[in-house]
């Protein structure tokens, strides 16, 4: 007969898995543990101070700066010295035309257009964008003169390269304070000019038979 009182014989390696049980046990807690404190760390801190504002971010930064600079170049202002209110072009260009003459295709011509302040007072200018069709065939450069005085001029080089054969005519946007202005400009391809000496031809007294000559001279 068993007695039942008498305690189960262990069998060997059972303590052994025990103690790695117990080890794997507490390396689970261990990484758990530090998931936990990997997650608060990670977790974004809320303040409840409101004295100071949120720094804006470049992209905001930059939208804020084309919108401020959009307002300014819509602003206009009557400019009224003495009583008297200038009203017209600010600026005066000369040539008052532009004109590019015998073109030939992806050959640059250039002409120099000056303006000249004729307000009352101090004005400016700035360039504005050229029409969609001919943007691409036009390249103006010029240094910017700030605030001129009434009677300054400023010179602007003005690059034309053609790329069809089109004759084109279009015009160069400008604003200044006191309003917008244009200055035209054509563009007229070479194409030759017939002229001859004689504009009708007599053969007066030959007769039948006869030969006779005259002379006709073309040019271009």
């Amino acid at each position: 007969m068993f007695n039942q009182n008498e305690e189960k014989e262990s069998r060997p390696g059972d303590s052994e898995e025990e103690d790695e049980d117990n080890a794997d046990l507490d390396e689970e807690e261990e990484e758990l543990i530090d998931i936990d404190s990997q997650d608060e760390d990670d977790a974004p801190k809320t303040s409840l101070s409101t004295k100071s504002p949120r720094k804006l971010t470049r992209l905001e930064e930059k939208m804020m700066q084309n919108a401020l600079e959009r307002q300014k170049s819509n602003v206009l202002t009557k400019q009224i010295v003495m009583g008297r209110e200038f009203k017209g072009d600010a600026f005066l260009p000369s040539p008052k035309v532009l004109v590019f003459e015998d073109f030939v295709v992806n050959e640059p011509l250039h002409l120099k257009l000056v303006l000249t302040n004729v307000s009352f007072t101090f004005n400016t200018f700035r360039l504005l964008e050229l029409p969609d069709e001919v943007k691409n065939f036009f390249e103006i450069t010029y240094t910017r003169p700030g605030r001129m005085s009434a009677g300054k001029s400023c010179t602007i080089d003005v690059e034309f390269t053609p790329k069809v054969s089109d004759e084109i005519e279009t015009y160069i946007p400008f604003l200044a304070h006191t309003g917008p202005f244009r200055v035209p400009v054509r563009c007229l391809r070479k194409k030759a000019e017939i002229e001859v000496t004689h504009r009708v031809i007599s053969f007066k007294g030959t007769v039948m038979g006869d030969t006779d000559k005259r002379n006709l001279i073309v040019r271009d």
